[in-house]
């Protein structure tokens, strides 16, 4: 896959099959959506695109997916080109000026997939109604691709960052067609869980990404492709330095030196909220229980 910044005005991309969309975590809805234009693109020789934005305001909740993590995603799916858009090029444009001088001329689109509730353009004026509406007129065709539901909810961006916000990772997971993570660097902490016997891997979670719900999950950590059964802990009270919030995971049957190193942690389950202990043996105890748990989910999820 090709990713490209419009700016740069490659005209070489030209007669395609395009959908339009942030696609944050490129979740079932999205795929199923993506997978249809590539099918189309495939029966009738054409090149496939996403176009998506920068420059944009991000969603309150932070991001499902880093935007190097979406392109991979994408790229999974068999699309030919990735296209960034700056969106102040485009939020003040009539939708009628978008889908003839941008879609139309800029493109040459032959084909344009959205889902139910698209809405483009200044002040949001377009929908999908305007496309078929113009495609008719301009030749190309337009393909509304319902919503994907899952035990009668609709699978969208903004459901599965609520699921996330709640701690209910297990339904997120089923909406994203994979277990959420984040991929981060480990940074050095006060060596606490280490002196307990229980050492952990600190890691900063980027405030451009979600927060999970704050307490104890269980994770599955990666290092050098290797899957390792963890416990992972999100909470108020970090352990190290920093304005940033910070997790901690315990990696089991793993003593590497892992500081400085980018690593993967999924998220399976989560299994308890914060709680202050009085003593450091029932700290320990907790920690314990914890461990056994979690190693329990990673032998039905690893």
């Amino acid at each position: 896959m090709e990713i490209v910044f419009y700016k740069e005005k490659k005209s070489y991309i030209k007669n395609i099959a395009v959908a339009v969309g942030t696609f944050d975590g490129v979740h079932c809805g999205h795929k199923a959506l993506l997978s249809e234009m590539v099918r189309y693109g495939k029966d009738n020789n054409l090149k496939t695109a996403v176009l998506t934005f920068y420059n944009r305001k991000e969603p309150e909740m932070g991001l499902i997916s880093h935007p190097k993590k979406r392109e991979k995603l994408i790229e999974k799916l068999g699309v030919d080109y990735l296209i960034y858009l700056d969106f102040e090029d485009f939020c003040h444009m009539p939708a009628e000026e978008y889908i003839e001088n941008f879609l139309h001329k800029e493109l040459s689109i032959k084909a344009i997939f959205f889902s139910n509730g698209h809405r483009f353009g200044k002040m949001a004026k377009g929908d999908g109604d305007l496309l078929i509406k113009w495609g008719k007129k301009l030749g190309f065709e337009s393909f509304c691709v319902p919503f994907l539901e899952m035990d009668g909810e609709r699978v969208c961006s903004s459901a599965v960052r609520d699921l996330l916000q709640k701690g209910e990772t297990e339904k997120a997971n089923e909406m994203l067609g994979y277990r959420f993570s984040y991929k981060l660097k480990v940074v050095r902490g006060n060596q606490l869980g280490r002196e307990l016997g229980f050492p952990t891997i600190n890691q900063v979670i980027d405030k451009e990404l979600i927060t999970l719900k704050r307490g104890v999950y269980a994770t599955i950590s990666y290092i050098e492709k290797t899957a390792y059964p963890s416990v992972t802990n999100i909470g108020t009270k970090p352990t190290v330095n920093g304005d940033g919030l910070y997790m901690e995971t315990h990696i089991m049957n793993c003593d590497k030196d892992l500081y400085g190193k980018e690593i993967k942690v999924e998220f399976i389950k989560w299994l308890r909220d914060e709680k202050k202990f009085d003593t450091i043996t029932e700290l320990k105890n907790a920690i314990r229980e914890n461990k056994e748990k979690a190693l329990e989910i990673y032998k039905t999820h690893g």
